[in-house]
């Protein structure tokens, strides 16, 4: 008997091992830049992507202007989204899209939203305008009451909440230069107890920023990148950046670096991720030369997506294409059961219990 329920347990495991899955979602920009007074803009259709975290099954999931910040629900079945400055939220084939924040008197935009763990809320970063001064504020929006909680006045970039649901890590922009990075923040969930989690780095002729802090499945690390770059200014129209490199890395939960990871130095990166549960990270870069200045974006070269396994510090390519492909969310369909999607659910306790 022992036998029999050894082979069944085999070819079940061998039967959902081909079915459970993980995707990956992403950002993709199609169109061209134009320069409109020193300042690069873009002309085209941002667009929402998904695909399995091998980088097959690659389908098309928005077909509308001006959106970004995808993120997945922790069970894989919604995207939550920003687009036309308002929060929306859809299934994860597209369906069901649902504007969650609204246009309101004085507001210019809402942006950044990310899933707490349990699915129940998003937060999101809201820029208003008040007595003429700009204001930005840290918004939780509860889904089921729709009651709108403000936890901070600040404006955060690439939040992502803590796998227990009791913090956030965040961007914060206080380092003074032009730039979308910031220095790596953390906060309770709500808002209390906020502190700087990695040092704040020097700047002088080199300048350094982070980007895209992600939060480890298991909730004891924090993976984020790193650029480090010189600034000229350019009479009349600007600055000229020159990037010295870009670094990968994870650091504890006291902001102390526990690795860095052997990525080469010259792939901008343009977003991180942790994939197979922490094992390996996903992200999109675009390998550039250093120590020259930037290339406006039509002649820079495009932003692909690989995976990296941390153990044996492989890096994949998962999708390489024409276009620059950014802003990656990593998810795996099954983080607690393995089912073949609408079938059997079979619960790991069970099958530990089958002799």
């Amino acid at each position: 008997m022992h036998f029999w329920k050894r082979t069944i347990l085999c070819l079940l495991l061998l039967l959902f091992s081909t079915v459970a899955s993980a995707k990956i979602v992403f950002l993709s920009k199609h169109g061209k830049h134009v320069d409109f007074d020193g300042f690069f803009l873009f002309e085209g259709v941002y667009e929402i992507y998904a695909m399995e975290d091998n980088g097959s099954d690659l389908t098309l999931i928005t077909t509308s202007q001006d959106v970004g910040h995808p993120r997945w629900s922790a069970d894989g079945n919604q995207i939550v989204y920003s687009a036309h400055s308002t929060i929306h939220l859809m299934n994860a084939d597209g369906t069901n899209i649902q504007h969650i924040t609204h246009p309101i008197k004085n507001k210019m935009f809402d942006c950044c939203p990310t899933f707490s763990p349990d699915g129940e809320k998003v937060a999101f970063t809201r820029t208003e305008e008040i007595n003429r001064t700009q204001e930005n504020n840290t918004i939780v929006l509860h889904l089921k009451t729709g009651k709108l909680e403000k936890i901070a006045n600040h404006y955060i970039i690439s939040p992502d909440w803590s796998p227990d649901g009791k913090q956030i890590v965040f961007l914060i922009h206080d380092v003074p230069f032009i730039g979308t990075g910031g220095n790596v923040y953390i906060m309770d969930s709500d808002g209390g107890n906020m502190r700087r989690l990695v040092p704040e780095a020097p700047q002088g002729e080199l300048f350094i920023t982070r980007h895209s802090p992600r939060w480890s499945p298991n909730g004891k690390q924090i993976l984020y990148t790193q650029e480090e770059f010189t600034q000229k200014r350019k009479d009349p129209n600007g600055i000229i950046n020159t990037p010295k490199a870009y670094r990968y890395y994870i650091c504890n939960l006291n902001g102390e670096t526990v690795r860095q990871l052997n990525i080469p130095i010259h792939w901008d990166p343009g977003s991180i991720d942790w994939a197979d549960n922490g094992k390996s990270v996903v992200f999109s870069a675009r390998q550039i030369k250093l120590n020259e200045p930037e290339l406006p974006p039509d002649e820079a070269p495009s932003s692909n997506i690989y995976k990296y396994h941390i153990a044996t510090e492989k890096i994949t390519t998962l999708l390489e294409r024409p276009v620059s492909d950014i802003a990656v969310d990593w998810v795996s369909n099954s983080p607690y059961v393995v089912s073949p999607a609408g079938k059997l659910t079979l619960q790991w306790g069970h099958l530990k219990q089958a002799d």
